[in-house]
């Protein structure tokens, strides 16, 4: 009996060294602190897009530049300040949807895309120009039409900006399991696994947040779990054409969507956001050629950015995401054809009050006025 008790007496004492040894080496090593979930500051599970950022939270980070950024959102859970809800009269509004490289937390708002692009387009007209980011963590097609479905509809957007890359098709694989789909096979939300579980139980984050221990024992189990399972497309040379063919197919929906609304619809096809070998970057230069393609052949509206930046290499930070110079050189890129293709108030003339319909805003919707959409433009 005693040998029994000495037994687990010294089991205990292991397992609360190991505890104390582990917690040690997350706060010596910053990067091992904090979770594997968090892809993004203030992300967090969402049971309708997987992902998603807290609403009403505000969090500053420490770059790897030595720049401390001040990374808020509004009640939405959207990147910036709140928006005005109706929208007030004279107000062109455009939604970007994108993943993690919209959202930028490695840079101030200003230096983001769309804070570039409300810049520059704000110069082209008298009325108010608003660009505002609606990137999710870890988003794809699919989660972006979620997100605009669900919660972002009233904000009665004019514009509808889609970034698309390369890089979605292993985002969208890794998220798809999670879909929760009606009979016809549509998707209807997006449910992150962890808000599946029976309300009584702790998550698995606040276990992974509390135990170093256990924080440590997911961890290997996770990789021993996809060390079986087939590669993500983002670390194989090239992605299958049914893993592109499924990233693809929810932007029909959504830009049937946004015609549902009077909304303009754009898909934006941007570099990946990451350092690539030669070899991901020849694959992914063909993935990009086949995104555009299949896009341009549905007669949606599209622009290439792949030209905005010539060397991509040169626009990413450490380790990953669009550098200022970056961002900046892809909002440049994407206002000039959306002023040169769409019709807006930086057209002239662009409206008359006598052709709005009563229950429109001002400005009322490029569709109200437009037959066709813009071309592909490469």
């Amino acid at each position: 009996m005693r040998n029994l008790i000495g037994a687990i007496v010294a089991l205990a004492g292991l397992l609360a060294l190991t505890e104390v040894g582990l917690r040690i080496a997350r706060l010596t090593n910053p990067v091992a602190a904090k979770s594997p979930d968090t892809i993004c500051p203030l992300a967090t599970p969402s049971a309708v897009t997987g992902w998603e950022l807290q609403p009403a939270a505000r969090e500053t980070i420490d770059t790897d530049a030595g720049v401390r950024v001040d990374f808020r959102t509004n009640s939405l859970g959207l990147r910036g300040a709140e928006i005005v809800v109706p929208k007030p009269s004279g107000v062109y509004r455009i939604l970007c949807l994108g993943d993690e490289a919209l959202l930028a937390p490695a840079l101030p708002e200003e230096a983001t895309f769309p804070h570039q692009l409300q810049t520059r387009l704000q110069g082209t007209t008298r009325y108010a120009i608003e660009v505002h980011n609606a990137g999710l963590p870890h988003g794809c097609p699919e989660t972006a039409r979620l997100h605009l479905q669900h919660r972002l509809l009233s904000l009665q957007p004019d514009l509808v900006i889609l970034q698309v890359h390369a890089g979605n098709i292993a985002a969208d694989q890794a998220q798809r399991r999670w879909l929760v789909r009606n009979r016809q096979g549509q998707a209807l939300v997006c449910a992150h696994p962890e808000l599946r579980s029976p309300p009584q139980a702790l998550p698995v984050s606040d276990w992974r947040r509390e135990f170093a221990l256990f924080d440590w024992a997911w961890s290997q189990a996770g990789r021993s779990w996809t060390q079986d399972q087939p590669q993500p497309a983002s670390q194989r040379a090239q992605p299958s054409e049914t893993e592109l063919k499924q990233m693809l197919e929810p932007i029909a929906p959504l830009a049937a969507l946004c015609q549902s609304v009077s909304a303009a619809f754009v898909v934006y096809l941007t570099p990946v956001s990451e350092r690539e070998s030669r070899q991901e970057l020849a694959a992914g230069l063909t993935i990009h050629a086949a995104i555009f393609q299949w896009v341009s052949q549905r007669q949606m509206a599209i622009v290439d950015g792949g030209s905005a930046l010539r060397s991509p290499g040169d626009f990413l930070q450490s380790p990953s995401g669009w550098s200022a110079a970056g961002q900046s050189q892809l909002a440049e890129r994407l206002a000039l054809q959306i002023v040169q293709n769409l019709r807006g108030p930086w057209s002239s003339p662009y409206l008359s009050p006598a052709v709005i319909p009563a229950n429109h805003s001002q400005p009322a919707r490029q569709a109200a006025t437009s037959s066709t959409p813009p071309g592909p433009a490469r």
